[in-house]
């Protein structure tokens, strides 16, 4: 079992390498899968006789076929074919929106769609819980550094929560833990601020055994911010999309990526996940956010709805290839909805991606 998941690991790499090879014309693929081996067979292309200005010469039918006239196919362990169908269809059901208007389908976390969520530190033994979570991942100097902390069974001693920079206590408080969750809050740090990463830790003793978790949050300076969010202009409807325009004030010119999740206005319900990336100049610009309504349809909302969760970045680039975070003044926006029937109802087709799928569908049979 473990050998084919093993197998199964590397077969799905070696698709994701083929398609890439796929997509350069200066080599030819040939594919050998099973579950031994892997391997993959490039030969460079030779040039075409049209483009030596030669006239290309004809084979006559008893003409042997060389190696170059052949390509092997690609075999695939009989055991292992269950599980490719699963990848392909779950491909084919994802492959039925575009990658930048996601739905988020019920059960999914939205957690994976909000980017500046702290992960929680747990720690669980001999019938010890002792957990640590911030409010955020990243704070401005003047934000409030907040969080939650937990310990059962409940310890003698009071809980110290520290903030450390470069080894030095910022400042600290003492909690008097009930064996409940417990909130905490930092006054913002101000200047005093100065490294770009602090640590939040968490400290007590059961039974004179001292206990200890930690967890990192990331200085957002305004100083060096690239990109600033102004204001979400009046969406519309163009086809089969609802367009939200995005207002951004561009400092540092680049490639920016800007990302958003849409909820329903009426019960906060996360519906699209919405991302665009562009190279932009320097001033007042435009990014436009685009729901696909298969997507909306999906998630069954004509809205109105809610923008929030933003993420906007400037991607690394030369010289020091340091990705900036975007200053956003607000957590939310309302997004005006319309109804189903005011979009051109059409399916979302894209045919690099419907190429990957029949690769898919095609090593699965």
């Amino acid at each position: 079992m473990i050998l084919k998941s093993l197998a199964l690991t590397m077969i799905v790499s070696a698709i994701t390498f083929l398609l890439w090879l796929q997509n350069h014309n200066d080599v030819a693929v040939v594919p050998v899968v099973n579950s031994q081996q892997i391997s993959l067979k490039t030969t460079e292309k030779l040039p075409s006789p049209e483009s030596e200005n030669t006239k290309p010469e004809s084979k006559s039918v008893n003409q042997s076929v060389t190696s170059e006239d052949y390509q092997e196919p690609i075999v695939i362990d009989e055991t292992l074919s269950p599980q490719l169908q699963l990848i392909a269809q779950s491909f084919e059901a994802m492959a039925a929106f575009p990658s930048f208007s996601m739905p988020i389908f019920a059960g999914q976390s939205i957690t994976k769609y909000q980017p500046n969520r702290s992960a929680e530190i747990t720690y669980d033994n001999a019938g010890v819980h002792f957990s640590l979570n911030t409010s955020a991942f990243k704070y401005q100097p003047d934000e409030t550094i907040s969080g939650t902390v937990t310990m059962t069974p409940k310890p003698a001693q009071p809980i110290l929560i520290e903030i450390i920079q470069d080894g030095q206590v910022l400042d600290q408080l003492t909690l008097h833990s009930n064996g409940e969750q417990l909130n905490f809050s930092f006054s913002p740090l101000g200047q005093s601020w100065q490294a770009d990463e602090l640590l939040v830790v968490a400290s007590t003793s059961i039974e004179g055994e001292p206990w200890s978790l930690s967890t990192p949050v990331k200085k957002i300076n305004i100083d060096q911010a690239a990109v600033e969010l102004v204001e979400i202009e009046k969406s519309s409807v163009d086809g089969p999309w609802l367009e939200i325009p995005v207002v951004l004030n561009v400092i540092q010119s680049g490639y920016f990526s800007l990302e958003a999740n849409l909820y329903s206005q009426a019960d906060d319900r996360p519906l699209v996940h919405l991302s665009q990336q562009e190279e932009l100049s320097a001033g007042r610009k435009r990014m436009l956010l685009k729901a696909h309504i298969q997507a909306l349809k999906q998630m069954n909302d004509e809205g109105d709805y809610l923008l929030s969760d933003f993420d906007l970045i400037r991607m690394p680039s030369p010289p020091n290839f340091t990705a900036y975070s975007g200053v956003v003044p607000f957590t939310a926006q309302k997004v005006k909805g319309f109804p189903f029937s005011a979009y051109s109802d059409e399916p979302w087709q894209d045919a690099e991606t419907q190429a990957r799928l029949d690769f898919l569908q095609q090593i699965s049979q």
